[in-house]
């Protein structure tokens, strides 16, 4: 993969009517600057992902604590004398609505997450297109010019 640095330092050689110095080297800081850009977009990307699968994998570790909790609390209240029952029946499903609540909270989270890593993979996509896109026009532009510009100049020689 190239670097805007190797991009920069790109030179070639010049031939009789051949591109001006100028516009090349203005085309070759143009493509440094949006390969650096995407550089950089990837490598946040690629941040954003970690963090948000270090997120996921506490709300993981969250929801499978707060189910051993569930399973610890229903054995307690299982081995409770009767009257005791009323009472960790009571805990019990208060712990299973904040665990519901929790969870809920966390896979909202997570779709949350989910649908914005996919979106920015979207975005991606659609600059990398729209680059390519770019990049084949101002090709197609300087094919155009060539010819043009040789006949030019042998018009002028005559």
């Amino acid at each position: 993969m190239l670097t805007p640095p190797e991009i920069l330092r790109r030179r070639f050689r010049r031939r009789l009517l051949g591109y001006s110095v100028r516009e090349v080297q203005e085309f070759l800081h143009e493509v440094s600057e949006t390969v650096r850009a995407l550089l950089e977009e990837n490598r946040w990307l690629q941040e954003e992902r970690e963090r948000l699968s270090e997120r996921l994998q506490s709300y993981e570790a969250l929801e499978r604590h707060l189910k051993d909790a569930i399973v610890v609390a229903e054995r307690i209240a299982e081995e409770v004398k009767q009257t005791a029952r009323r009472e960790a029946d009571l805990i019990v499903a208060q712990a299973r609505q904040d665990a519901a609540r929790l969870r809920e909270e966390a896979e909202r989270e997570v779709c949350r997450a989910l649908s914005e890593v996919e979106r920015l993979r979207q975005l991606r996509q659609r600059l990398e297109t729209e680059l390519r896109h770019l990049l084949q026009t101002y090709l197609e532009l300087l094919e155009q010019a060539a010819p043009l510009a040789a006949s030019d100049a042998s018009d002028a020689s005559s």
